[in-house]
């Protein structure tokens, strides 16, 4: 490998994956060292900081792909040179925890794009409006995700702790989960009118997207190159905005092939007080490309220039995510300042009581279902090369392509889009060696 390739790989992880893993395959970049393994010998996995610590000098070292495997490099001749200092390390992340190959295989109740579903769960402007004014302050004091579980006592909580320890509780209750807790965070941006002047606008305001991601502990993910995900991820929208990106999610998981295409795309366009969920292993973000917003939809509603969204995923106790921790005493007190103590007007019995909107459905199966003037590719950005754990030894950037036309006037807050043979989003590799942000093209 060359110099560059081996510093983009300890800049992703540092420690050897055998310890979180032991000897359970976990998807992860693949490695192997004809160096290091005799002519009659099996070769051997490697992951890719024991590719880039122990191996980066061998001739051998042969970058294999993505896939579930475990690291045998400490059962080579020459040993890992990092074991020390990974087991060490998975030891204090894990802090008494099991490791992932200890971990009973999950039931997941949402297992694709077609389970996700939109509630009404905020019913009356005053709270919603109330829950954003609190997501301002707390932005001025902290962008961090904070932690609730069932041992937190709600009368202690602000309303924004209270609206995660409801989404908790009543997800909990919904699907029959024990022992889960859930991370929140809340996101504030600015929105641009589609038009300006009387002119569409074509040019993408970077400020106002949540570009492509992978919702994940970030810290495993940093460290070791290995992807932990939650059981639920969902979104709260606190704003009507009319003109603002949509929620979209698209049928990937992170551990499918590269190069398998994508036959399927949700839209959720923000409402206030509605609640999308999905599966939380799925890749999602607000493209701030103005070819998937809606046009207005003819009603009277007085739309917000500011997008604002509470975002709440649900974890197994065991993998709840390193580094997230309870919402601090003091800024707890700036939100409890900024609103009278009354009692929390939510319960979980809402989640219960629903059934959840199902997607309004759109078919595209060729290009002759779509008019001539509207056919086209257009690419959204990944947040970075961590977001899909590429190999180091990918040249380029990588883009994710979609076909998808204009704004579509559906009056559904949620949409799904199947993409027939040949119209598939598609993950593209630039080999031109730009320095550019990974991107989806649809």
């Amino acid at each position: 490998m060359t110099d560059q390739q081996g510093s983009a790989i300890d800049e992703r992880c540092q420690y050897c994956t055998f310890p979180l893993t032991q000897s359970k395959s976990v998807f992860q970049s693949i490695f192997v060292c004809h160096s290091c393994t005799p002519e009659d010998g099996q070769l051997l996995c490697l992951c890719q900081a024991c590719a880039d610590h122990c191996h980066a000098d061998h001739d051998g070292l042969e970058y294999v792909g993505m896939g579930p495997c475990y690291c045998d490099c400490r059962q080579i001749l020459v040993g890992c040179r990092i074991e020390t200092e990974s087991d060490r390390e998975a030891k204090r992340l894990l802090n008494g925890r099991p490791c992932l190959s200890q971990k009973p295989s999950t039931n997941r109740p949402l297992t694709s794009v077609k389970d996700s579903r939109l509630f009404s769960l905020i019913e009356g402007k005053e709270l919603a409006d109330r829950l954003q004014l609190q997501t301002q302050t707390l932005v001025k004091h902290s962008k961090e995700t904070f932690w609730v579980d069932p041992s937190l006592d709600p009368l202690e909580l602000s309303e924004l702790e209270l609206l995660a320890y409801t989404i908790l509780d009543g997800h909990c209750q919904r699907y029959s989960l024990k022992g889960y807790g859930a991370e929140w965070w809340v996101q504030v941006k600015n929105v641009s009118s589609q038009r300006a002047s009387g002119e569409v606008r074509t040019l993408d305001n970077a400020s106002e997207a949540v570009d492509l991601h992978y919702d994940k502990d970030e810290t495993i993910a940093e460290k070791f190159g290995i992807g932990v995900f939650p059981l639920i991820s969902t979104v709260t929208y606190l704003t009507d905005s009319g003109d603002a990106p949509p929620t979209v999610v698209f049928s990937k998981r992170y551990d499918q092939p590269e190069d398998e295409t994508i036959s399927e795309m949700l839209l959720s366009y923000p409402r206030q007080g509605n609640h999308l969920v999905f599966d939380g292993r799925l890749l999602h973000g607000a493209p701030a490309n103005h070819s998937l917003r809606r046009p207005g939809v003819g009603d009277n509603r007085s739309y917000s220039n500011i997008r604002v969204t509470f975002l709440v995923n649900i974890w197994d106790m065991e993998c709840k995510p390193v580094g997230v921790e309870r919402l601090p005493h003091s800024i707890r007190q700036h939100l409890i300042s900024d609103t009278a103590k009354e009692p929390f007007p939510l319960s979980s019995e809402k989640f219960t009581s629903q059934s959840g909107l199902f997607a309004e459905s759109i078919h595209l199966n060729d290009e002759l279902s779509i008019p001539e003037a509207l056919r086209q590719r257009i690419e959204l950005p990944f947040l970075g090369t961590t977001t899909t754990w590429e190999s180091a030894s990918d040249d380029g950037s990588t883009t994710f392509v979609v076909t998808f036309p204009p704004p579509i006037a559906a009056q559904s807050d949620l949409l799904l889009v199947s993409f027939g043979p040949g119209m598939e989003a598609y993950v593209e590799n630039d080999s031109s060696g730009d320095e550019e942000e990974p991107s989806l093209v649809v």
